[in-house]
């Protein structure tokens, strides 16, 4: 006896609702199964031609979304050295880099300065906030790539020719990204990027 005559001997010994609900359940977990080797046989986008700026949204893609508040009001946050180390990389390597946060919060500042990066703080639309930053530097925005994971980068998404978002992103966020990455924020983003999106090594 095969394994689907058995299952479906076994359904028949169950209530007409409880078989129903069963093979409503498997059917769903088919067709889960199916969409992902469809996903996993897909290639991944080949790295872009050129990048003319590379910007990081800070709170779950350089950290890990958390954040630890002290009795006094102090508030801290975890990023990886990791990440620190690629952010330099990407700057040796002439690619300018930024971040840009909704947030103003201090420790995105001593962050940003520890990094001796550029950081835009208490950006409201970051559409609107990405148009500015490519007008002002005169970089073409289909050229820009941003790093996302919330609903609140959904205009940087629209704006910048190569959206990418991490991989614990919101799942509205991962369907707009033109690539989504396997690393969590705060958990290897930039080396990922790094490598697997632009194709660099670590001593590039």
């Amino acid at each position: 006896m095969s394994i689907e005559e058995r299952i479906l001997r076994e359904l028949a010994r169950l209530p007409a609702s409880l078989a129903e609900e069963v093979l409503h359940f498997t059917n769903y977990l088919a067709e889960r199964h199916a969409r992902s080797l469809e996903a996993a046989s897909d290639p991944a986008p080949a790295p872009p031609e050129r990048v003319d700026a590379v910007v990081f949204d800070f709170d779950g893609v350089l950290t890990d979304n958390r954040v630890l508040v002290r009795q006094d009001g102090i508030e801290s946050v975890t990023c990886s050295r990791g990440d620190g180390m690629g952010l330099g990389l990407l700057r040796k390597a002439g690619i300018p880099v930024f971040i840009m946060s909704t947030e103003t919060n201090p420790v995105v500042s001593a962050r940003a300065a520890k990094l001796k990066l550029p950081v835009m703080q208490a950006v409201e639309d970051k559409g609107s906030a990405l148009l500015a930053l490519c007008e002002r530097e005169g970089f073409a925005p289909e050229r820009i790539l941003f790093v996302g994971n919330d609903i609140n980068d959904l205009p940087a998404f629209r704006v910048a020719g190569y959206p990418v978002a991490v991989g614990d992103a919101m799942p509205v966020v991962k369907q707009a990204a033109w690539r989504v990455l396997r690393s969590h924020g705060g958990a290897g983003v930039v080396r990922e990027l790094m490598q697997d999106v632009l194709g660099m090594s670590d001593t590039r």
